[in-house]
């Protein structure tokens, strides 16, 4: 007799509703918090992240699609490596450990924020081709909702980051560059065209 098909040799999900469990794992972690200067409920930007991606070519990824929605739990709520890997598969959990910046040392002391992006980056370079993806995918949503912030209307845009703003712009550029390779082009192009709108952008100097 021969041995019945695997889930995935059968054309099945062979993780049930991954992508309904990732959103709804996102919308209860992130229940509360608002996105940064705006009432916008926070989830609807990992949930802006899973369109562009799927929008990019990587819509058959459900792995990928899950780390978007999910992608800042590590790094913005109380949820640990431990407790969503009891929940989503390894590569899910992989991914969004790649997207977690590291903001503390072992100490619990904020690390320099040129430094925290440094290391961020080299571990995305380092990741594999869809995680780039992810994290180019975040940067881009976040730069066109920035975009729509720098305007001679608004007091101070720039007021809510971390670094002086041209220097914010620099780090940026050298981190979607690092990332642009293959099936991220597309994504980065895009990214390097929205910051290229902002070189001249009114406002103060001195990033998320």
């Amino acid at each position: 007799m021969s041995q019945p098909a695997s889930a995935e040799d059968a054309g099945l999900d062979p993780y049930p509703g991954l992508l309904i469990r990732a959103a709804r794992y996102a919308a209860l972690a992130h229940a509360g918090q608002t996105r940064k200067d705006s009432a916008e409920p926070y989830v609807t930007h990992p949930l802006a992240v899973m369109t562009l991606l799927c929008r990019a070519g990587w819509a058959e990824d459900d792995e990928l699609l899950a780390a978007a929605a999910l992608h800042d739990v590590l790094e913005d709520t109380e949820v640990t490596p431990e407790e969503l890997a009891e929940t989503f598969p390894p590569r899910v959990c992989a991914l969004v450990e790649a997207l977690s910046e590291h903001k503390r040392d072992e100490r619990g002391e904020k690390l320099p924020w040129e430094y925290r992006k440094a290391e961020h980056r080299a571990r995305l370079t380092a990741a594999e081709e869809a995680a780039r993806a992810l994290a180019l995918a975040d940067k881009l949503h976040n730069l066109r909702c920035l975009e729509e912030d720098v305007t001679p209307d608004r007091v101070d845009p720039w007021a809510r980051f971390n670094a002086p703003r041209q220097r914010w712009i620099e780090v940026t550029r050298e981190t979607i560059e690092a990332l642009r390779c293959g099936r991220t082009a597309t994504l980065a192009d895009a990214c390097l065209a929205a910051l290229d709108g902002m070189g001249t952008a009114t406002g103060s100097e001195s990033a998320p």
